[in-house]
């Protein structure tokens, strides 16, 4: 399990400043906790889009798990598969992830 890549968080912050990182890292945790908390009344096809925008904004930070659960997700839904279960998978990491985020970046 590798929850942080800190070099990408690093790089991110040496590119763009750590109050940007920070605003991003806010954004992001806001986006997770509106997913979890719609995820029990979505859609296969609302699920397909949230899986593929997670893809994306889980990339940028280096939450390792967080991206690499959206990836199967986003590929579950593409090929038939259950992106249901991806996504409860994801969930199920975003305390750890974030909280390890939170940490690293000291906010």
């Amino acid at each position: 399990m590798v929850l942080l890549n800190t070099q990408t968080i690093d790089e991110l912050q040496d590119a763009i400043g750590q109050d940007a990182v920070h605003d991003i890292a806010q954004a992001l945790q806001q986006t997770l906790d509106t997913f979890r908390a719609e995820r029990a009344h979505m859609t296969p096809e609302e699920m397909g889009r949230h899986a593929h925008s997670l893809k994306g904004s889980t990339s940028y930070l280096g939450t390792e798990d967080l991206h690499a659960a959206a990836l199967t997700a986003d590929t579950a839904h593409k090929e038939g598969g259950d992106t249901a279960a991806a996504l409860d998978h994801l969930i199920s990491l975003i305390d750890p992830s974030m909280e390890a985020l939170n940490a690293y970046l000291k906010i």
